[in-house]
């Protein structure tokens, strides 16, 4: 993104802060059109990342996340080059409508997907939302665009770190591609296999009992931090890595 001369606003730049990684993504007026994952709380990668993109304070920002203490660090960094923020915290600054118990308390990211996924699916078709990052959300977003709600469990990562937290013996592992076959012929492989198949398994599962509630074929979208890993597995789903970003951007593109 080149800087012009003026006064004038040069685009949007959107960011998600997750528990993971810090995303940034560039846009145009239809699309998130280049996307940076940066690590959280390390404002020299956040400025070498602001001038390799050639950022000045005249981009306007939208940044929401599920990492508060991230977000307000990096709408603090901002703020503080000059550059116009807007948070978003609140499911009432998205045009969705939230039809659970407590929208309140709906993580922002798993709302700011469906936002993505209602600009995308075919009109009268319901989309599942599955998102798979330090937690795995499976969501569900009805035919007239309402959320609905979904399920959470833990990703591949959390339940790695959980069996060498709490057992004696085991190791930590890392899931980073998909498993050998079974059986898996050392305690490594034996927990890469099992962390694989309950994640692979939990997300088919809760798939398959909300195609059975559906009136229509679903759209099911795959995303998150984790999410290439499953796309071998679950090959009917569409990747769409920077789904997030993209409600970001729609929301924002309602800014006056």
């Amino acid at each position: 993104m080149m800087p012009s001369t003026g006064s004038e606003t040069l685009g949007i730049l959107v960011a998600d802060a997750g528990n993971s990684r810090l995303k940034w993504g560039q846009c145009d007026n239809n699309r998130v059109t280049g996307a940076a994952s940066l690590p959280l709380g390390e404002a020299a990668a956040w400025q070498a990342q602001w001038e390799q993109w050639g950022l000045t304070p005249r981009h306007r920002w939208t940044v929401a996340g599920v990492n508060p203490p991230i977000v307000e660090q990096l709408v603090e960094w901002l703020r503080a080059r000059g550059a116009e923020v807007l948070r978003l915290d609140d499911h009432r600054q998205l045009h969705l409508a939230v039809l659970v118990e407590a929208p309140e308390l709906v993580g922002i990211d798993r709302l700011l997907k469906a936002v993505a996924a209602n600009a995308r699916k075919p009109a009268g078709r319901c989309a599942i939302i599955v998102d798979c990052g330090s937690a795995v959300t499976v969501d569900w977003v009805d035919e007239a665009g309402g959320f609905r709600g979904g399920a959470i469990f833990p990703g591949f990562q959390l339940m790695t770190r959980a069996l060498a937290t709490f057992t004696a013996k085991l190791p930590q592992v890392t899931i980073g591609a998909p498993p050998p076959a079974m059986p898996g012929p050392s305690t490594t492989s034996a927990i890469h296999a099992g962390v694989y198949a309950a994640v692979t398994g939990g997300i088919r599962q809760l798939v398959s009992e909300l195609e059975a509630q559906a009136k229509t074929a679903p759209v099911i979208y795959l995303s998150g931090g984790d999410a290439v890993l499953l796309a071998s597995a679950l090959t009917t789903a569409e990747y769409w890595p920077d789904m997030t970003l993209e409600g970001i951007r729609l929301t924002a593109a309602r800014r006056p």
